[in-house]
């Protein structure tokens, strides 16, 4: 008999056969059958005076049969079931099996072993920025990343004896960066020079880097290389980094600008004046902020307070330790913000943005509507191409104005099919993001004052009195505070 939790009920089954008191149903998903009997009494007897004995062998057998019921048949439970039935009670007479859904490719880094750990929060709450550290060198032919394939999953069979299909595992692509290939299988991703490992993603490269022993003044000018820079001094106000590797920076940073396509790590901090820039595709560390612009593909994070400044990350921002304070300014994350104190006594505005903010929530939209067009025009394209196709077959030749017709037709598919294959990977890239953002939160490990304003989406909260210990997230159609 079946657990309490689980009681099927008609409401719940498929009935394939309700008649002399005998009840047949199947789960809808094919992978169970059941049977029940309620002897007929009073006038349902009378009326069914006559009718053959279902509560044998042969019927129920036969029932099972016609109704297709062959696989997985538990026949001592049936021949129980007929020689003493539990009255008005659904017992499981039949089990398929379910399908067991394909493994989801996996790639992993061995490289990463060697990395060093992000800053540690101490024991009292301060933050340990002094073995932070950027690079990790590698060597030509060394492994960067393996790759699992994905697998097929294991079909179903359900008690009929039809195969249930089985979600295949999805697949996640290993990317080849700058100075990596692929072994021959495409299963491991391998360092084609010496250099320093760069990830942005699931997208590894092998680059140069270039170390200045001082600051970036005049003496160095602005830098711009196509692999990572090492800066053993500070950024000055007024100067430019430009990397497509990873930045790092011993000293601090000015008013100053700089671009990476990886990842950036300041070792002490930004003293921007308002003018500081800092964009990476990858991450950013930094020990504190002040009056600076902050803007990360992934995450940001920082071992201390950040001031009257707008920082933005694709994934979390994470202020940490026991001076991990956002006063004043925007924090716009992806899925997360997470501080020690948000706002501050006198009420500093803050304004804290998890999911997508307007500007993405239109491009959204727009891609949503650029992605249907496209694929309405490819389909009239793939029309008028099968129709001039069906005329050259039939009629043995095309006039010469439907020959260049037909030509100008299959080179715009291509166009459109790389044109609908790009806005469905941003469109795929949106809705991670918009998932994200379902599940995105909040997080304040000590206070957040008023002043503070969260924002999910179009939902607002509005902090109007001191709270302590709290997380804002979701809760049907609004922001919760718990």
């Amino acid at each position: 008999m079946t657990s309490p939790e689980t009681v099927p009920t008609k409401d719940t089954l498929k009935i394939l056969y309700d008649r002399h008191g005998l009840s047949l149903g199947m789960t809808r998903d094919g992978l169970q059958a059941y049977l029940s009997y309620l002897p007929l009494s009073g006038l349902d007897k009378e009326k069914d005076a006559g009718a053959p004995d279902v509560m044998t062998e042969e019927f129920i057998f036969g029932l099972l049969n016609e109704q297709k019921i062959t696989y997985g048949l538990k026949e001592d439970v049936l021949k129980s079931f007929i020689a003493s039935p539990l009255h008005d009670q659904w017992i499981l007479i039949a089990e398929g099996i379910p399908p067991l859904a394909g493994q989801d490719a996996r790639i992993e880094y061995p490289y990463k072993k060697s990395q060093a750990a992000s800053p540690k929060v101490l024991e009292d709450g301060r933050v340990d920025f002094k073995d932070l550290s950027l690079n990790i060198n590698v060597n030509k032919g060394d492994l960067l990343a393996v790759k699992t394939p994905c697998t097929d999953g294991q079909p179903g069979i359900k008690v009929t004896g039809e195969e249930i299909p089985a979600r295949k595992g999805k697949d996640k692509p290993l990317i080849v960066g700058r100075n990596t290939v692929l072994s021959e299988d495409g299963l491991k991703l391998i360092a084609d020079m010496d250099g320093t490992v760069s990830q942005v993603a699931n997208k590894i490269s092998v680059v140069e880097i270039y170390t200045v022993k001082g600051d970036i003044d005049y003496s160095t000018g602005n830098i711009d290389f196509v692999g990572s820079v090492e800066i053993m001094g500070s950024v000055l106000g007024g100067f430019r980094v430009t990397a497509r590797g990873d930045v790092l920076v011993i000293g601090i940073v000015e008013g100053a600008e700089i671009f990476a396509g990886g990842n950036v790590i300041i070792r002490r901090g930004i003293q921007g004046g308002f003018k500081a820039v800092i964009e990476a595709g990858g991450n950013i560390e930094v020990k504190f902020v002040n009056s600076a612009t902050l803007k990360a593909g992934e995450n940001i994070q920082v071992a201390g307070p950040v001031m009257h400044s707008r920082l933005s990350a694709g994934n979390k921002i994470e202020l940490i330790g026991r001076n991990g304070i956002g006063n004043g300014g925007e924090f716009q994350a992806g899925q997360c913000v997470e501080a020690e104190v948000l706002g501050s006594e006198v009420g500093s505005p803050t304004l804290i943005s998890v999911g997508l903010d307007p500007k993405q929530l239109a491009r959204f939209q727009e891609v949503q509507d650029e992605l249907l067009k496209t694929r309405e025009n490819l389909d009239k394209v793939e029309k008028a191409i099968a129709t001039l196709n069906a005329i050259k077959q039939s009629q043995g030749s095309l006039p010469m104005e439907k020959e260049q017709l037909l030509l100008n037709s299959i080179k715009a598919r291509y166009t459109l099919m790389g044109q609908c294959k790009q806005f469905q990977t941003e469109y795929a890239e949106m809705q991670s993001l918009m998932e994200m953002a379902r599940t995105g939160q909040v997080v304040v490990r000590g206070t957040v004052y008023p002043g503070v304003t969260v924002r999910m989406g179009k939902l607002v909260y509005k902090v109007d009195h001191p709270l302590k210990h709290v997380t804002f997230k979701r809760e049907g159609g609004e922001i919760a505070a718990v």
